[in-house]
């Protein structure tokens, strides 16, 4: 824990002001959303229609139907987007969370309908907050004990 705690506080790379805080406050800052974290997520055209408006719905499919028509990989892509599943991939649906579809949303080219803040949306299925704690990669919450003895070891 104190690999990862120390430098934090020592360092506060993300400027969050742990000099001015008291314990207490640096471990309540801890719990604190910081950030999203990419997960894997599987879903499909039933949740894309839940966050697409009817126009952004009808131009993302009609620009896939296209794609298809072209590649292969992306008629594949297709089909899975088609078939109902679970958030696990059980059943169909693609995952939202891999870096090649990611990669793959990000690269659809923008227009009036499709702009960048429809691209965030659909890439927004796979992430989700991500506490201060866990975004610097400690397994549990610092408790004031932990705060107090890595300040020591700082000399804080």
């Amino acid at each position: 824990m104190y690999d990862k705690l120390v430098p934090e506080l020592r360092d506060d790379p993300g400027g969050v002001g742990y000099a001015a805080m008291s314990d207490a406050q640096v471990a309540q800052k801890m719990l604190e959303p910081a950030g999203v974290e990419v997960v894997s997520y599987f879903a499909g055209f039933r949740t894309l229609a839940a966050i697409l408006s009817q126009a952004e719905y009808d131009y993302l499919r009609s620009m896939l139907d296209v794609m298809a028509g072209q590649s292969r990989m992306v008629a594949d892509m297709v089909r899975m987007l088609e078939m109902p599943g679970d958030e696990r991939g059980v059943g169909g649906g693609i995952d939202f969370g891999h870096p090649a579809v990611r990669q793959f949303v990000q690269s659809l080219p923008e227009n009036e309908i499709l702009t960048a803040n429809v691209k965030a949306r659909i890439l927004a299925i796979a992430e989700r907050p991500i506490s201060r704690w866990r975004k610097i990669g400690l397994d549990t919450p610092p408790e004031l004990g932990n705060i107090a003895s890595a300040r020591a070891m700082i000399g804080g």
